[in-house]
């Protein structure tokens, strides 16, 4: 969807801006609020997402019907489940992965490989979401680890 930036400041164009963010997360849901912004920035075919620009999305999300932001800003659809099921990081970096979705993936890990070596889980969920293990990935999933 593209729409024409001249309007995006309007109050008149909350309600479509809304409309997207519903749209998204009916779709993507867990997201990033940061790649939620992203999302509308270019339906709007804007250079960057200033302050303005991330106002406007944080009224939008609030009038949307379905959303819910937890406390790592990430947007769910309003009573659903929290238990992700792990999809491939899809150009995702790893920190916008839900910290579910991140536990998801350890699991599922822990069980096709039958390990709790932590680098071999790691490495293994790295193959599942089709990256890299570098130490940031690494980082993620250990701190989510110690953490079980």
């Amino acid at each position: 969807i593209s729409r024409d930036r001249s309007f995006f400041y309007g109050s008149s164009e909350l309600i479509p801006i809304a409309n997207m963010v519903t749209e998204v997360i009916e779709i993507e849901a867990p997201i990033a609020k940061t790649v939620l912004i992203e999302r509308i920035r270019t339906a709007y075919q804007m250079e960057r997402a200033g302050v303005r620009v991330v106002e406007q999305v944080e009224l939008a999300i609030r009038l949307c019907p379905i959303c819910e932001v937890d406390e790592q800003a990430f947007l769910w659809i309003k009573g659903g489940m929290r238990n992700p099921v792990p999809r491939e990081l899809g150009g995702r970096e790893i920190d916008e992965i839900a910290p579910q979705e991140r536990k998801a993936i350890l699991t599922k890990a822990r069980t096709i490989t039958g390990s709790e070596d932590r680098e071999i889980l790691g490495r293994f969920a790295a193959k599942l979401l089709d990256t890299r293990f570098t130490e940031r990935f690494k980082a993620a999933f250990q701190s989510l680890d110690s953490a079980t």
